[in-house]
């Protein structure tokens, strides 16, 4: 998986600093079998790193929500969910379908 090992290094070079991966690192291309339990080895390993859940990851739906949500279940304490769309939030329903999205995650 890319970037896992050079994360891994970091985390362990500076276990003060916390860190928080948008998207656990999930996107478009690459292969994604495995992933859940290559997350699950860092979260379990690292108490610095946290992930966040972005409506772009449960769309593209490589790893399964039921993973993620998992995950969330077993590390309560190291998910939050949010959004990188960002633009006008004056603007009626821009996000809808975003928050959509994560509540039903």
């Amino acid at each position: 998986f890319d970037f896992v090992p050079e994360l891994d290094d970091c985390l362990e070079m500076f276990p003060h600093v916390d860190v928080l991966w948008i998207g656990g690192g999930i996107f478009v291309r690459g292969q994604w079998t495995g992933y859940k339990e290559e997350l699950d080895g860092l979260l379990t390993k690292h108490d610095n790193l946290y992930i966040s859940i972005t409506p772009e990851i449960l769309r593209i739906a490589k790893v399964p929500w039921h993973d993620l949500s998992g995950l969330a279940e077993k590390h309560p304490h190291k998910f939050m969910v949010g959004t990188s769309t960002y633009g006008h939030f004056t603007k009626e329903d821009a996000y809808r379908k975003d928050w959509e999205d994560l509540k039903e995650f």
